[in-house]
């Protein structure tokens, strides 16, 4: 029988990711669908401490801000439609009150620079090298928080654009940790208000931008999360309603492939110990008083202790007290 489908085949990491390690996610919505997989599964992982970051530009800002540790003051936010916003964050971080904008933003960076610098894995996911660049203040912001379009100019960046803007804060970073790796990837997201040729073109330069800095850089390395969706899947079956998201069985797929990549049998062996917590979490039973399930909750209680005792760098706060709560 013919084979309808070009499966894209795939190579071992060199050096798996393990439980043991830090990571740190930052990129478009994309990375967070990935990135809550990674958590779920209690890797340790900070995702987007500046929020969803879509374009390269605006990564290698919040990578310089995270780095230097540099705090945001009052001249750092703006007061938009009753709510203060800052041009380098998500609009989560956004606010009524500007000290507590501010708070939100400092203590995210805070954290964000003290796990960088503990990170053994640091993943970069892009979405789109169409940027936006604030005319007046001359610089690309990372979101426009709905101001005027006539504040802005909206570019196009070139390869070299993007290449010559990461590889100095790259650098910086593997001299602050020597032995990081970081992971590149394009978000299979389509930017189609772009339109389809203009979003294609984009995905296109962020891949050769891509393949500029692996080949430069050795500690870099990149996963193809776009040709998995674009090449291998390849049908709208795999997208939600709007024909722009992946939906979860895609998204599921590229985690399975990245498990693939970067899980070693030992982490996947834990990963399933995990899940089958989960799963008894979201259990109903008919008869929560059975002395059945009670038996079941008090052996998942036990199984969490001996993860708890034998993985103590991970946390198991949120399993520990369902299952005890539940067993009293």
């Amino acid at each position: 029988m013919a084979d309808f489908r070009t499966s894209l085949s795939l190579s071992l990491a060199s050096t798996p990711i393990r439980h043991e390690n830090k990571l740190l996610s930052i990129g478009s919505c994309f990375a967070e669908n990935i990135g809550r997989r990674l958590a779920d599964a209690k890797f340790q992982l900070l995702m987007n401490p500046f929020g969803i970051v879509y374009n390269p530009v605006s990564v290698q800002d919040s990578l310089s801000y995270l780095i230097d540790n540099k705090h945001f003051t009052k001249e750092g936010v703006f007061s938009h439609q009753e709510r203060w916003h800052s041009f380098a964050h998500h609009s989560r971080f956004s606010d009524a009150e500007q000290s507590t904008c501010l708070n939100s933003i400092n203590s995210a960076i805070n954290k964000g620079h003290k796990h960088l610098l503990e990170s053994d894995v640091l993943i970069l996911t892009f979405g789109t090298a169409h940027v936006f660049y604030h005319k007046k203040m001359e610089r690309v912001v990372n979101n426009c928080h709905q101001l005027s379009a006539d504040t802005f100019e909206r570019q196009l960046l070139s390869v070299d654009d993007i290449t010559t803007q990461l590889s100095p804060v790259l650098e910086r970073i593997k001299t602050l940790r020597p032995n990081i790796r970081i992971l590149l990837t394009v978000s299979p997201v389509r930017h189609i208000r772009d339109g389809l040729v203009e979003s294609r073109l984009s995905k296109s330069i962020l891949r050769v931008a891509i393949h500029e800095l692996c080949n430069t850089f050795k500690y870099i390395s990149y996963f193809p999360a776009y040709e998995l969706i674009m090449d291998d899947l390849r049908d709208y079956r795999f997208y939600n309603a709007d024909m722009v998201h992946p939906n979860e069985v895609a998204v599921e797929y590229v985690w399975q492939r990245f498990g693939e990549v970067y899980f070693d049998e030992t982490a996947k062996q834990l990963i399933k110990r995990i899940e089958k917590l989960k799963k008894a979490m979201q259990h109903r039973p008919f008869q929560s008083e059975s002395e059945r399930h009670r038996t079941f909750l008090a052996q998942h209680l036990h199984q969490t202790r001996e993860l708890q005792k034998t993985y103590p760098f991970l946390n198991f706060d949120e399993e520990l007290k369902y299952f005890r709560h539940l067993t009293n």
